[in-house]
């Protein structure tokens, strides 16, 4: 047990608060005992970068919610300040070079990794247990973007241009970056915030073409919401249970995928309902033994 390192990749814009904590509208956040059960199984390292970190410097045009998030930013620390990067920060293959080397370089060598991948960190944990699968031992993705070319090539071509026209080089980003720190607009700068984060889906979905491999590297499962009421979806959720069922046949004769589990009624952030929190742990456990 104490040989493997759990590397958490957490999704776009998120925290490695958000494995112990659920957010309610309130201040005080719920606590969750999913990170620490994750801690029994091993060593943890969480995978954050500072592009994740534009959150720190919105202002919600809200202004209760606005309260509420100084609060909890003041009391919990979910992002920090620093949001300097480079394009090619965001190449999925450069994080997973540099999550290794950081692992690698923190625990020693001779470890077994187990990779947890949750939303935008779920295509990466899947091209690092490509890259490193002699050292993992499993990769379990959480409410993953569908694994499917369609979900690949469906980024608005209009966004795609004026995006990739903006950010053409690191000096333009680094200008925006500058401009979110100094800005005392609130609109002006929720506007590059808003850009980076375009910036991050369209060069997200230009690695999920180039790193495609319709074949699982080490043993794999997915876990993924699923809404019961059909009558409910709008159409971005009609659109992903579609692609999941493209992406379940995709990988159903793979003899690395261990299981595709889907979870009624599920918060995009499954572990935060605790039976199906339960679930995910007893699963992993009993697939490392």
């Amino acid at each position: 047990m104490e040989n493997y390192i759990i590397i958490l990749f957490n999704g776009f814009g998120s925290s490695k608060l958000w494995w112990e904590y659920k957010f309610d509208k309130k201040v005080d956040l719920i606590k969750l005992n999913f990170l620490d059960e994750i801690k029994k199984i091993g060593k943890t390292y969480t995978f954050n970068q500072p592009f994740f970190n534009t959150d720190y410097y919105i202002t919600n045009e809200n202004k209760k919610n606005n309260e509420i998030w100084s609060k909890i930013y003041k009391k919990y620390k979910p992002h920090s300040s620093n949001i300097n990067f480079k394009l090619e920060d965001l190449d999925y293959k450069n994080i997973c070079e540099k999550v290794y080397n950081n692992v690698k370089n923190k625990y020693g060598p001779n470890k077994k990794y187990i990779l947890i991948g949750h939303s935008y960190g779920g295509p990466i944990a899947l091209l690092f247990s490509k890259l490193y699968y002699k050292d993992c031992v499993l990769c379990c993705l959480l409410d993953n973007p569908s694994y499917t070319m369609e979900y690949f090539n469906k980024y608005n071509e209009s966004d795609k241009k004026y995006i990739l026209d903006k950010y053409p080089s690191n000096k333009e980003l680094k200008n925006s970056i500058k401009l979110i720190k100094t800005s005392k607009n609130p609109k002006e700068k929720n506007k590059e915030i808003n850009d980076i984060s375009i910036l991050v889906g369209v060069k997200s979905c230009e690695d999920r073409i180039k790193y495609y491999d319709p074949k699982l590297y080490v043993k794999t499962i997915f876990f993924k919401r699923l809404t019961k009421d059909k009558n409910k979806l709008d159409e971005d959720e009609k659109y992903f249970i579609k692609q999941n069922k493209k992406e379940k046949k995709l990988f159903e004769k793979d003899k690395n995928l261990i299981n595709y589990i889907e979870f009624d009624n599920a918060d995009h952030y499954i572990w935060n309902n605790q039976e199906y929190s339960n679930k995910i742990i007893q699963i992993i456990k009993s697939n490392i033994h």
